[in-house]
């Protein structure tokens, strides 16, 4: 409750206060949108850190493609069409036979995969 009777210095400190009060509201205010603004902009930067990260996967994955037609690309030009299409014993998974040209293909794919970190670029061939 208020006192009754303020003195002289109560009543001069009251406008002070009230904009202490004030200033203390606009500051939690302001507090609380700059929170809402970092909370927003790191959900963008996880979401910018998932697009690289898939962005780096394809491109990964279109390096070693390449390297793997670069290399039947030579080894045809080397052996001719007849001799690259010459099983090799081995199958694909579902019991189509693999030639010349895809075992250079798959070596090349693996070894460019290696090249670049990746563990077990198999696994994203087709098998």
């Amino acid at each position: 409750m208020p006192d009754a009777n303020p003195t002289p210095i109560a009543l001069a400190a009251r406008p002070v206060l009230q904009a202490l009060e004030e200033a203390a509201e606009a500051l939690a205010r302001r507090a609380t949108a700059l929170r809402d603004t970092l909370a927003t902009r790191e959900r963008r930067i996880a979401t910018l850190e998932e697009q690289l990260a898939q962005a780096e996967a394809r491109l990964l994955l279109e390096m070693m493609h390449a390297e793997g037609l670069a290399a039947q690309a030579t080894e045809l030009a080397a052996i001719g069409t007849e001799a690259a299409n010459i099983p090799t014993g081995a199958h694909y998974a579902d019991g189509t036979p693999k030639t010349r040209l895809t075992a250079v293909y798959e070596a090349a794919f693996d070894a460019k995969g290696h090249e670049l970190g990746v563990e077990r670029p198999e696994s994203f061939r087709a098998d």
